[in-house]
């Protein structure tokens, strides 16, 4: 697939940089409608370090107009999109980390960017909806598939609920939870329906059964079990990231511990064999 990245003039607009110009640089990427904003505490704890370098999906916050130049913006596309705006950029990215889909989107990222330069370590899975039981797996293919047929009215209404019942329990209402769902409110109609119904309707057992990356995977929330996990993948290290109270912006609601287990994470990734 050939993809466009967006206009030179709007690099800096796209990839925030911090962190030393000598330190191995690592991609951070949220979720769906996600902001780079939301990151700032991860950013905070690994810049120094390593380089960190954000970006917003295409179709959201910074990246929206980007968007427009392409033609498809499920998870294959936008990944591909990334991995140009990347290399155009001449931004190397030694491992890649993504909340929730972003985590997806960072093994896809991951395997384009090996498959160029080799160079890539792996990707950090940040409570990536990919559920290991196979009975769920279907159901949430099917899910995707009755959503496709909703209008863009109630399509949004039921992508902005299944976001809040995400939460979990703890901070509602209060700036990360407000900064979460201004994202969410914000979402283009495309993000939802392309991006977000294709994040749905992957096969996430035979996604693990892929896997060739080395990854590590920080669960929060999200149905993966890692029994289960060690069958189907011996490529990710599964790390038990908070009990399922803090919902899945664990990043947001418990940043400190949050920004731990990502550094170690990417530390193990990084480290010579």
């Amino acid at each position: 697939m050939t993809t466009t990245p967006p206009p030179t003039t709007a690099r800096d607009e796209l990839l925030r940089v911090d962190g030393p110009a000598d330190a191995d640089p690592v991609l951070l990427l949220p979720g769906t409608a996600g902001r780079s904003g939301e990151l700032d505490g991860l950013t905070r704890r690994l810049a120094g370090p390593f380089r960190v370098l954000r970006l917003d999906l295409p179709g959201t916050g910074r990246s929206r107009a980007w968007a427009d130049d392409l033609p498809l913006l499920d998870v294959t596309a936008t990944a591909a999109a990334v991995a140009a705006l990347l290399a155009e950029c001449g931004a190397q990215p030694r491992a890649v980390v993504g909340h929730s889909a972003g985590g997806i989107v960072a093994v896809e990222v991951a395997r384009a960017l090996r498959a160029d330069s080799g160079d890539v370590a792996g990707a950090v899975l940040l409570d990536a909806n990919l559920p290991t039981d196979p009975a769920a797996s279907r159901d949430k293919r099917a899910r995707a598939e009755k959503l496709s047929r909703l209008p863009d009215a109630p399509l949004r209404e039921a992508f902005a609920a299944s976001m809040r019942r995400s939460w979990g329990g703890r901070d509602v209402g209060g700036p990360a939870f407000r900064q979460v769902m201004d994202g969410v409110d914000a979402a283009g109609a495309r993000v939802i329906r392309e991006f977000w119904l294709s994040v749905l309707g992957l096969d996430s057992v035979a996604f693990w059964r892929r896997l060739e990356l080395p990854a590590v995977y920080l669960h929060s929330d999200r149905p993966v079990d890692p029994g289960a996990l060690t069958v189907l993948t011996d490529r990710v290290r599964y790390v038990e990231a908070a009990q399922r109270s803090a919902g899945h912006w664990i990043h947001l609601v418990e940043p400190a511990l949050t920004g731990d287990l990502v550094h170690d994470a990417l530390t193990s990734l990084l480290a010579p064999e």
